[in-house]
């Protein structure tokens, strides 16, 4: 999108390969921070060598994220663009094109820009807040209060915090984006179309490439399930748990809901087209056997021969119309997507819910 092109993504988007493209986000935006850690690394080591397994796992897994993050984001640019450039190359209507080149793309970079500022301010209230409310933790990991790399850490925090309001705001976006162009008949009519970019997969893919790249917040789940194990207040670790459970739920529901509404849109112009044209072919039947030549009639019987093959003819055609139309698939998603994006979010969500249920059965009884 245009408002972030410039600020974040220059450098990846001048790769050439999508390998390159990770090796720059690790190269930019996490290994400067990998650095100026070295000294922390090195003077914390006792501390460090008493960590179990899982916890190595979830910082590297936290690791791995800050990584792809950028890249991700860049690759949902990327997804964005070429959407509405295959929109606007395909749609024949001029009116139409005309919005979505000037109204409607500005209109949505605005709304994805406030939405970013938005998530990224409550995001970093919450975090920030739950980071204070747990000093102990803080110095479990080796991080004191009056220690530089405490500042640091929060620095770099609010900056992963930044790019993943970013996500969020695509995720929403894309939600916006689909149900509005749903509501363009010209638009609609160009999807179905089995022609057009195989119809109706072109939205189906934006929708499941924007969850996919937001499926990958999976990897910070291990470090929010040690954090969980270590918060000293309940109520801190109910609210990570349920935002487990937010993010989950979110990732299925970000995937079906536009889904459901452009397939409810497609259906119903789909059967107004047919609709329509049975109404045509009835007529038609009516005309071919009007068209008969008659045997009454005086003289030219091969002019009027042809007359009826014409009649028969455009019927023959509109029949095969009508049936094309109910053949084509108005459903813009598949089941691998489907079984992709919410297996492994159901999975996340019973992990969560059975490895700590114990703690939101405690929260429930602090209100009984």
């Amino acid at each position: 999108m245009a408002y972030y092109r410039n600020r974040l993504f220059d450098k990846l988007s001048e790769s050439k390969t999508e390998k390159e493209k990770i090796i720059k986000s690790f190269i930019y935006f996490v290994l400067p921070i990998f650095v100026l850690f070295i000294p922390f690394i090195i003077t914390r080591f006792p501390l460090w060598s008493q960590f179990t397994f899982f916890e190595f796992f979830a910082l590297f897994c936290a690791g791995l994220m800050s990584t792809l993050m950028p890249y991700l984001l860049n690759r949902y640019k990327d997804k964005f663009d070429a959407f509405f450039d295959a929109l606007i190359l395909h749609d024949q209507d001029q009116n139409t094109q005309f919005k979505l080149n000037n109204r409607s793309i500005a209109k949505y970079e605005l709304h994805h820009k406030n939405l970013n500022l938005i998530f990224f301010f409550i995001m970093v209230v919450l975090v920030i807040g739950a980071l204070i409310s747990n000093a102990s933790l803080l110095s479990h990991y080796g991080f004191y209060s009056n220690d530089i790399y405490i500042y640091i850490l929060f620095v770099y925090l609010a900056f992963l915090l930044f790019q993943t309001a970013m996500g969020i705001a695509g995720v929403i976006m894309t939600i916006i984006v689909i149900t509005d162009l749903a509501k363009e008949n010209s638009i609609i009519e160009d999807a179905m179309d089995e022609c057009y970019d195989r119809g109706m997969y072109m939205f189906g893919d934006f929708s499941f490439k924007t969850t996919l790249y937001f499926l990958f917040g999976l990897l910070y789940i291990p470090i929010v399930s040690v954090y969980i194990m270590n918060a000293e207040q309940l109520i801190v670790e109910v609210l990570l748990i349920l935002s487990v459970v937010m993010y989950g739920s979110f990732l299925i529901l970000s995937f079906l809901v536009p889904n459901l509404i452009l397939n409810a849109k497609a259906q119903a112009h789909k059967r107004f087209l047919i609709a329509q044209n049975k109404q045509k072919y009835k007529q038609y039947c009516i005309d071919i056997l009007e068209s008969y030549p008659n045997s009454n009639a005086p003289k030219d019987i091969e002019l009027e021969q042809l007359k009826a093959l014409e009649v028969e003819l455009r019927t023959l055609n509109l029949y095969n119309y009508i049936n094309t139309l109910n053949n084509i698939n108005t459903y813009p998603i598949t089941l691998k997507w489907l079984v992709t994006i919410v297996a492994p979010s159901i999975a996340t969500i019973v992990f969560v819910l059975i490895n700590f249920f114990p703690k939101l059965v405690d929260f429930i009884r602090l209100f009984m």
